[in-house]
């Protein structure tokens, strides 16, 4: 009786240990993928044989003390642990000691107290109740970190001040990221790295965006992908929609997805680019049926005699760009065979299209090699001259930014300016740190350390004319906008605009002439000049103010101290900055009044100060900086540097 009493608990203990450990996520059980999944089972089955071992024990009549729970738990646990730490998972690092801490607790309640038994089960009870109302509320979005919401900034660029509005997500989180927007008829259409597709259009007011959800997921047969590699050690999530482009048609719109395929007869996996087309009401009805474009060759095995699993399917590149109605240019990436860790490279093979940019012609279907020696392409768009220009990621370092060339051959995987990740060279290139090989071309510029440029933009809308002619560049790791300037045929100037936390993953210019932008967060984003306004006019005063008064990246001090809480401040009291003598021998505090007086007239506040500001003269805008530099809100970093070239 007392054995069937104790294995009660046990199994009462099961739910909240298979559900507990996953919550912190604030996701569901069945969201955390196989590896994940193998973990939960690997620690339940640690903590029913842990409970075997106990219960054991307790059968021969022995004293089942804390200390034993203790050691038993541990040492069953002990190669789920090691499993966890071989894997590399940050993610589950967490979870894991959460779920060691967990059974500990569980098998403790269970055999480490022999009284007690009705409120100990209670108690268990209670446990489980509530971390099934927890996954509960997860699968019904009622916790959850991700609130869908409007966020308003404001984002300093040298040409103009910036007005960003995010639309924080829009969508539920999909497993993989990637995908991209397109402009769609009147508004726009979202097709996520999982093949759902939404429209949406921009409001006209406030409130959130309203997402339509289309009846026309893509064509990506992720299920079946899965059940091929049950068993490897390959990254699912990889297999995924690259990007998606509408095109007005007299039919109504093509629509136009790039995404992963997998054989099931042949056991490999390809790149397609899927296509639908026709009026707005039928891609809302659900009558349109997707068919084949084009299809990358050859097929790509997984699993190959002679070499461990292999898909990167990170690497796919994807993107797409019309050239003219009757073209459609594709990048494709290399899926990391690359004759480093592969036995071919695959981007300087002719017969293979991975590593190159593919030219479609949408009229008679022929397609042919445009360029080649790409590694992963991630953007690509032909401005107003019809010149062609793509973004790739390097290795670690050498993203590349091109001007693709019929024919051109860009080098990889023997000619970059990258390294391989914890080295100092790239194993495949003759020179470390050089481009140079047999007729490989160049590129137009080259950012080290890398950025993981995204998609481009060439700009030409009226609401940015002192950008014409530039080409804004999309990161993923350095959550910013890059605007590159080109004079000459060549990179005169680059600007970097940071977003903050947003990796952005694609944009398109808006129907206003706004930069739309879609993130990694499942944000829409919507960024134009700011209209001119009071506030702006007192940012534009702090601009003037952070010429002296932010330090530069890398040093200790600026040529005037920090600003940061300077009303209420004592004069002179920023630890490490040389003040003149007059302005530490002037003493006191920075009122309002007197910062007020000294805005208007330094020298004459502070004679001898060595500030050679004229002051501002008009009493309105002295009191409105000073109350800016007063309000703990305000945003007093540094400005966004110019990168010259």
């Amino acid at each position: 009786m007392k054995l069937s009493r104790n294995w009660l608990l046990v199994l009462v203990g099961i739910v909240p240990l298979a559900i507990l450990p996953t919550l912190w996520r604030l996701k569901p059980l069945w969201s955390v993928g196989r590896q994940g999944l193998a973990i939960l089972g690997l620690s339940v089955a640690a903590y029913v044989l842990s409970a075997g071992i106990l219960s054991h024990a307790a059968r021969r009549g022995r004293e089942v003390t804390p200390w034993q729970v203790l050691a038993v738990g541990s040492a069953c646990l002990l190669p789920v642990v090691l499993a966890v730490v071989a894997a590399s998972n940050q993610l589950w690092h967490v979870g894991i000691f959460s779920a060691v801490l967990l059974t500990l607790g569980l098998l403790w309640l269970s055999f480490g107290i022999q009284r007690w038994y009705g409120i100990r089960l209670i108690l268990l009870s209670a446990f489980a109740i509530a971390a099934v109302t927890a996954e509960v509320l997860v699968v019904g979005g009622l916790l959850s970190t991700r609130k869908p919401g409007v966020q308003h900034r404001l984002l300093d660029s040298q040409l103009y001040e910036l007005a960003m509005t995010a639309y924080q997500y829009v969508v539920p989180e999909p497993v993989t990221q990637q995908g991209g927007i397109s402009r769609f008829g009147d508004g726009y259409v979202l097709v996520t790295g999982d093949g759902d597709a939404y429209f949406f259009e921009r409001p006209a007011t406030g409130g959130n965006l309203d997402m339509k959800r289309l009846p026309i997921k893509a064509p990506l047969n992720s299920a079946d992908f899965e059940a091929a590699m049950a068993g490897l050690p390959v990254v699912t999530k990889w297999f995924r929609v690259a990007d998606v482009l509408a095109q007005a048609t007299p039919r109504g719109i093509r629509l136009y997805v790039s995404h992963h395929y997998w054989k099931i007869d042949a056991r490999c996996f390809v790149m397609r680019v899927s296509v639908v087309e026709g009026t707005k009401s039928q891609y809302l009805d659900g009558s349109l049926h997707w068919r084949t474009l084009y299809e990358t060759e050859p097929c790509l095995r997984v699993v190959d005699d002679g070499r461990p699993p292999h898909f990167v399917g990170l690497e796919n590149g994807g993107r797409m760009a019309l050239l003219g109605d009757e073209v459609l240019l594709l990048a494709v990436g290399d899926h990391a065979i690359d004759g480093l860790r592969t036995g071919s490279a695959v981007a300087q093979q002719a017969e293979s299209s991975y590593g190159k940019i593919i030219r479609i012609d949408l009229h008679d279907g022929s397609k042919r090699v445009l360029s080649l020696g790409h590694r992963n392409p991630q953007g690509l768009a032909v401005d107003s001259a019809g010149q062609i220009w793509s973004t790739e990621h390097g290795p670690q370092g050498g993203d590349e930014l091109n001007l693709i060339t019929e024919g051109g051959n860009y080098g990889w995987p023997y000619a970059s300016y990258g390294v391989d990740y914890g080295t100092r060279t790239w194993p495949l290139t003759p020179v470390p740190g050089s481009h140079d090989g047999p007729d490989y071309i160049q590129p137009y510029y080259s950012w080290i350390p890398s950025i993981a440029a995204s998609n481009l933009l060439p700009i030409a809308s009226p609401l940015f004319e002192y950008w014409h002619g530039d080409l804004v560049v999309g990161a993923l790791k350095d959550r910013s906008l890059w605007r590159v300037r080109i004079r000459d045929e060549r990179v005169v100037a680059l600007e970097r605009i940071a977003l903050g936390d947003e990796r952005v993953r694609d944009l398109v210019e808006g129907h206003r002439g706004e930069l739309v932008l879609w993130t990694d967060t499942e944000s829409i984003i919507f960024i134009e000049p700011a209209q001119q306004s009071s506030a702006s006019d007192v940012r534009q005063l702090y601009r003037i103010c952070t010429a002296c008064h932010i330090a530069p990246n890398g040093t200790e001090s600026a040529i005037g101290p920090d600003l940061t809480g300077v009303v209420g401040r004592r004069v002179g009291a920023v630890d490490g900055f040389d003040y003149s003598a007059s302005m530490q021998a002037s003493g006191g505090v920075w009122t309002r009044e007197r910062l007020d007086a000294f805005l208007e007239n330094p020298a004459l506040v502070i004679p001898g100060t060595t500030m050679t500001f004229a002051g501002i003269k008009e009493p309105a805008a002295r009191r409105a900086l000073i109350e800016f530099l007063a309000d703990p809100n305000s945003d007093l970093n540094p400005v966004t540097e110019d990168h010259e070239n």
